[in-house]
């Protein structure tokens, strides 16, 4: 009886390390899984590793930064993925739902994520992809989420009637920092040597009374009824 235990022990041992020796095997063949961030610009797709963008973030509305993944895998033995928020504060929603988990299906080659920003400043969100032999691989995503850029505010002036000292002042070169994110300038306030005055349009005359130095300034207003700070120019008549 104590040596068929002792046998059945031995051939259990065996099986045990037989097992452990194909493992060893198999991981020595496979290969590292793959994660890249899906860049789309234009007509050009590409994919890459690591990747920094930036965001508006609106405190009345919902902002969202939509990411592709491509997963992919030689030897079919991914296991896992996770989006990991090392840093600032991010929800990630999956088909529609928020992730109370952080692990994705691998079972696609595709995933498409919406990350919702609840701050400002800067977001990094790290993709983990792992295989069922711990082999890892990451895509990194370096997202900034600002509130509001002011204006720029810019001028021109010329003479546009010498004949009783007209100018014209034409501001159309000031410009709104976050136009790509739905920025733009809504007021233009002068102040000519003391005379001040708010206008929707960037150009306006003025004619002076005499010769003299003057004393123009100006600064714009966005549609977040942010201002620009004011420049001056001195003009001779």
């Amino acid at each position: 009886m104590i040596k068929k235990l002792s046998l059945y022990l031995a051939l259990i041992a065996s099986a045990v390390t037989g097992c452990s020796d194909r493992d060893d095997g198999f991981r020595e063949f496979n290969s590292k899984p793959s994660i890249q961030i899906v860049k789309s610009q234009a007509d050009t797709v590409a994919l890459v590793n690591s990747f920094t963008d930036s965001i508006r973030y609106y405190s009345d509305t919902t902002t969202y930064y939509n990411v592709r993944l491509r997963m992919g895998d030689a030897d079919e033995n991914l296991y896992r993925c996770q989006v990991l928020i090392d840093s600032g504060r991010i929800e990630a929603y999956y088909k529609g739902d928020v992730m109370t988990n952080p692990s994705l299906r691998v079972d696609q080659e595709f995933v498409d994520l919406s990350l919702i920003p609840r701050q400002v400043g800067k977001n990094n969100i790290t993709f983990r992809l792992e295989d069922k032999f711990n082999e890892i691989s990451e895509a990194k995503l370096s997202l900034f989420v600002f509130d509001n850029l002011l204006p720029i505010a810019d001028f021109q002036e010329s003479v546009s009637n010498p004949d009783i000292h007209e100018y014209t002042f034409d501001a159309s070169a000031s410009y709104d920092q976050d136009s790509n994110f739905g920025g733009e300038i809504v007021a233009y306030e002068w102040n000519i040597n003391g005379f001040k005055f708010t206008t929707p349009e960037p150009n306006v005359k003025h004619v002076f009374g005499q010769g003299g130095t003057y004393t123009i300034q100006l600064r714009v207003m966005d549609n977040n009824e942010a201002f620009s700070q004011v420049i001056e120019k001195r003009i001779s008549i």
